[in-house]
């Protein structure tokens, strides 16, 4: 058998509207983000990829564009999964319709969404700012940073 340990090599968003009263929201988007780039095959010794473009292990290409979010299922909460890649302050990164008007978000700083980590992002309607926080993915399980399979002619067994 062969064991490997797998991990995330990609960065989750995920966005908390919080509106007053019954408003509605429509078309949350991620702006300005790469959909395509290249993989590297280099890891460091806790198994994530490095190199390319900041050290995150892809190389962006192609042009930037937006990318709609999917909903959680909790009113308000939405989530979408892109390439490591840096976005660069000032850039429109968020953008939500509230009501029927169209709220834009940049961020207050060049940010490096690096792979294996969740960002938090919370949009307040009164005082219209973007919060963003971030931590570790659990990757594959709660209890361990990593998840071993076993590789046999049977097939692959999680451990």
């Amino acid at each position: 058998p062969v064991s490997i340990v797998l991990r995330q090599q990609l960065a989750q968003i995920n966005v908390t509207i919080r509106v007053e009263g019954e408003s509605t929201i429509a078309n949350p988007q991620l702006n300005n983000v790469y959909t395509s780039g290249s993989f590297g095959r280099a890891f460091d010794s806790n198994g994530y990829a490095t190199g390319g473009t900041n050290g995150s292990g892809w190389t962006v290409s192609g042009s930037t564009t937006s990318i709609n979010m999917s909903s959680t299922g909790t009113p308000g909460a939405y989530q979408a999964v892109i390439i490591p890649q840096t976005i660069n302050e000032g850039t429109t990164f968020f953008t939500v319709e509230i009501d029927g008007m169209t709220a834009s978000f940049g961020l207050s700083g060049n940010t490096n969404f690096v792979a294996g980590r969740q960002y938090n992002l919370a949009v307040d309607q009164l005082t219209k700012t973007l919060y963003v926080s971030s931590f570790l993915i659990q990757d594959f399980d709660d209890e361990n940073a990593n998840t071993t399979a076993t590789v046999g002619s049977d097939g692959i067994t999680p451990q």
